[in-house]
Formats: C-alpha cells, sequence, structure tokens
C-alpha cells in the first residue's frame, strides 16, 4: 500500500489491518469476492421479494424506489481492504432510482451527472411535494430523472474525517475528469471541531488523478502538474469548500443551538 500512500500518513498495522485482515494474494482475494457478491445476491433477492409485494398488495404503480449505499469497499485493490479513501472504490456508490410513471422506453437511463447522497432527501421531498428547507445542501434528482433542462453543479466535495483507524483527514473535489484529493496527518482521535478547520494548514499529502487516462486512480500526477492551473485550481475550489462547510457548521450550531441538560 505505500506505493500509493505514504506510510508516516497511514500505516496499515497501526489499525486498519485490525478490522480488514486481508492478506492480498489471489486466493484469499477470490475467497472476499464471493462472500461480497453472495451478499449482493441476497440483496437482489430481498429487493425483489419488496417489489413482487408491494404488487402484490397493488402499490407497485405508486412506489417509487431509490436504493443506494453509504460507502464502497477496497478489497485489496491500492493493497487495502476497507472504506474511508476517497477512491473511487470507496466514493462512488450505487444511486439507482425507479420511477413507475416513466414511460417504459424512458427508463434505464444511465447519467453521469455528479450525483450526491444529500441529494436523496432533497430528492424524496421533491416527489413528495414538499419544499426542502433552505438549509438542506442536496438537489433534488427529479428533473434529472424526467429528462428536464436543469442547472447542475459542476464539481462536489468530498471528505472523510474519520480517524478511528489510524486513518488521515481527508477531502477532496472531484471536476470534470478530474479528482483532487488532500489528507492531513491527524493521531487524536477524540479531536474537536476546530481541528478540523485547515484554512491555514498545508496538506501532508496531496493526489491528483486524470479519471479520464486513469479510471483506476493508480497514478499520482500532483508533481507532474506542480504550478499548473487545473491543480491551483482544484486545491482552491478544495480550500473554499472546506471553508465553507465549517462556516456552515458553525452557522447551524447558532440556528439550531441544542441546550444541554
Amino acid at each position: 500500500p505505500h506505493q500509493f500512500l505514504p506510510k508516516h500518513l497511514l500505516d496499515q498495522d497501526a489499525g486498519r489491518n485490525w478490522t480488514y485482515k486481508y492478506s492480498y494474494n489471489a486466493v484469499s482475494c477470490r475467497e472476499h469476492y464471493v462472500r461480497y457478491y453472495q451478499t449482493i445476491t441476497g440483496l437482489d433477492k430481498v429487493i425483489g421479494d419488496l417489489t413482487e409485494s408491494l404488487d402484490n398488495m397493488g402499490l407497485a404503480e405508486n412506489t417509487i424506489i431509490i436504493y443506494a449505499s453509504d460507502h464502497g469497499l477496497l478489497m485489496g485493490e491500492y493493497g487495502m481492504g476497507g472504506k474511508a479513501l476517497l477512491y473511487d472504490y470507496s466514493s462512488k456508490i450505487p444511486c439507482i432510482v425507479f420511477d413507475p410513471s416513466i414511460p417504459v422506453k424512458e427508463r434505464g437511463k444511465t447519467m453521469t451527472n455528479l450525483v450526491s447522497s444529500l441529494d436523496i432527501t432533497s430528492t424524496i421531498l421533491d416527489y413528495a411535494g414538499i419544499d426542502a428547507p433552505e438549509h438542506m445542501e442536496g438537489l433534488s434528482l427529479v428533473p434529472l430523472i424526467e429528462g428536464r433542462e436543469t442547472p447542475w453543479r459542476e464539481e462536489i466535495f468530498l471528505e472523510n474525517l474519520f480517524v478511528g483507524r489510524d486513518d488521515p483527514v481527508y477531502e477532496g473535489i472531484r471536476q470534470g475528469k478530474w479528482k483532487y484529493i488532500r489528507m492531513f496527518d491527524h493521531n487524536n482521535p477524540q479531536y474537536l471541531e476546530e481541528d478540523v478547520n485547515f484554512r491555514d494548514r498545508e496538506p501532508d499529502f496531496e493526489q491528483l488523478f486524470n479519471l479520464e487516462l486513469d479510471p483506476t486512480e493508480h497514478f499520482n500526477l500532483v508533481e507532474q502538474y506542480e504550478g499548473s492551473a487545473i491543480l491551483e485550481e482544484l486545491r482552491m475550489k478544495c480550500s473554499e469548500l472546506s471553508n465553507d462547510q465549517n462556516m456552515r457548521r458553525e452557522e447551524y450550531k447558532k440556528e439550531f443551538a441544542v441546550e444541554p441538560r
């Protein structure tokens, strides 16, 4: 793994391998994939039972189904197991929406728009005819699903602030064919809110990937692109979006204050 991430930043034996005890060879990884796809087959069965029940109850034509997951899982890629990293294997998740009101010939489309899990709640509210509160960050997917022209985001901010398995803090941005990731070392799992404010801090490690030429994210281009306009742009946008998250958190604390008891 340390050909991709420096050991001082993410030492697999200091925590990650306690949870994901894979021996990364062809035999053990094949077994993990068998178990993984068994789980997926089980989900297919359960979802099939659900849709059959809806049909039997006469509710199928009035039920919108949204399927997603919370994260992907590394199973030997980059010599690692688990989640949390901002590689597509972890951060790119399924998002399937079935709307029975869409004509059959319009179904089965695959869209490449940048979608966040935050959009799912806004989508549900839109389908229910309820206006989303102003403080909600997600966008409704309904216009995309229905094929309507609608302005859409050109980049998406990624973050993982969990440091419980010796992970650093990760922040990143996906824009077009580019993905930029920055990492901050963190040795204290009991950190406070101010510890995730990186306004005046230099990253401990960075990654830049051209997803068009390198979809599996194996070639870090940071050194090659040092001084380039695209790297500086992505650094600036990532920093701005990170600072915006911190400002928004402070605003939420004021607006939605909870009195201790």
